[in-house]
């Protein structure tokens, strides 16, 4: 996050998915001023004075500042998602698990850091160090975020592993059932005896 800033949001191709995913985007109406009326003729009452415009607002979490500007194609592209919210009437989504979710900060700490624009366990663990200078206990905080983020991987990986080895111990008892099941008719099998039948 140290190299991530406000240089060039306007090309996707400068930053990567998971910098992306922990940007902070929304888009909006803005209205401005119809220039289409000023070319074509100003005293046209039928042309509105004033048109309706879809803008983006694009936040680094920790930064205050935001950058915005008319909607173009790459960013539509870029931020897909967001997009598609703003369309719906929608809240833009945000990527990872919400602060007000975690139990190991306070109400105001969250109050703090959602005013910074971190708005998730994710975002505070990716804050440049830079950022993290700028509030106090922002780096402790940090590092908190980053080893509850490990443990969460590693907890996912034990369960990942705890799933398989249920599914490989149903396989084997389903087996042992089988094989249990064909035993038992080779055992009646040879001991019954067949009579046939013979024709008169």
């Amino acid at each position: 996050m140290d190299d991530l800033g406000f240089n060039d949001f306007d090309t996707p191709q400068n930053a990567t998915a998971t910098e992306d995913a922990n940007l902070l985007c929304k888009f909006y109406t803005k209205l401005r001023p119809n220039k289409a009326k000023d070319v074509l003729d100003p005293k046209d009452a039928d042309l509105p004075a004033k048109v309706e415009v879809v803008y983006y607002d694009i936040k680094v979490p920790g930064e205050r500042d935001s950058r915005s500007g008319p909607v173009n194609e790459s960013i539509k592209q870029r931020f897909p998602r967001h997009y598609a919210a703003y369309i719906q009437r929608k809240a833009p989504p945000v990527d990872g698990t919400p602060l007000n979710e975690w139990a190991s900060i306070t109400r105001t700490q969250v109050e703090e850091l959602e005013f910074a624009n971190i708005k998730t366990i994710e975002h505070l663990s990716n804050v440049s160090d830079v950022h993290a200078q700028n509030m106090r206990g922002l780096t402790a905080l940090k590092q908190k975020a980053q080893a509850y983020l490990a443990q969460k991987e590693d907890t996912k990986f034990v369960d990942q592993l705890t799933d398989q080895l249920s599914v490989r111990d149903k396989t084997i008892s389903a087996l042992e059932e089988r094989l249990a099941l064909m035993e038992k008719r080779f055992v009646e099998g040879d001991t019954t005896k067949t009579t046939r039948k013979v024709k008169k």
